[in-house]
Formats: structure tokens, C-alpha cells, sequence
């Protein structure tokens, strides 16, 4: 983990502003997003206010996916509680690092496939 902002080269991350207009969110949905607790920044240096959150590229998918799974009904509370029953049963798994070929979701439940497994349902 870096000690410090000068550590962490800047084609590594993107400031909110940039996640943000990649994710197809608004800045205040990525600031949510992330005070809730569902997507955590993976350059959070240290917390506080006014300390500036820094996202790779694997954060601001995260964060498309939680964009979708937001507009086609499921509500990011229902979207956390299912992420903290996946790593009840899958510890491994981070929203980051979902090693799943398909997220599906019927606007209540949320279904992960692995890659020759069936749906597993998450909530």
C-alpha cells in the first residue's frame, strides 16, 4: 500500500470528477456510494474530511456495475446487503475482484454466474 499521494504514479488513478463521468454516475452517487461503504476506493490513502478519493480502473467498473444494477431497480441498500452475503459464503470476492461471468438481476434478487456453474442467488 502506498505511504503517501507522491507514491501512487497518476496514470494509476483517476480523481472523482473522472470516475465519475466514466461510471456514468454523478459525483454525489460516487461520494454516497462510497461513504456507504459499497465501493471502496482502492487508493484510500487515509480517511477524513476533505481527503481526496482515488479510483483505478477496477473501482470505477465496480461502480458501472452498481450504476446498472441501480437503474434497473435494485436499490444500493439491497445491493450492500447482498455483497455482505456474498462474502459471508465467498470471502475472496470483493466487488473489485468478482470472479463471475454474469451479474443478474430481475429488479429484486441479484443472481452471480460463475463461469460453468448455474445462477447463484444473492438476494
Amino acid at each position: 500500500m502506498p505511504k503517501s499521494a507522491k507514491d501512487i504514479p497518476a496514470f494509476q488513478w483517476y480523481p472523482l470528477n473522472l470516475a465519475a463521468k466514466f461510471s456514468g454516475l454523478s459525483e454525489a452517487m460516487v461520494n454516497y456510494l462510497c461513504r456507504s461503504g459499497l465501493v471502496i476506493p482502492t487508493f484510500r490513502l487515509k480517511r477524513g474530511r476533505g481527503v481526496t478519493r482515488r479510483y483505478s480502473f477496477g473501482d470505477i467498473v465496480a461502480l458501472k456495475l452498481v450504476g446498472k444494477l441501480c437503474k434497473a431497480g435494485v436499490s444500493p441498500l439491497r445491493l450492500k446487503k447482498g455483497l455482505l452475503r456474498l462474502r459471508e459464503h465467498h470471502p475472496e470476492i470483493t466487488l473489485t475482484a468478482l470472479p463471475a461471468t454474469h451479474v443478474v438481476t430481475d429488479g429484486q434478487d441479484i443472481y452471480l454466474r460463475k463461469k460453468g456453474e448455474p445462477l447463484e442467488r444473492l438476494i
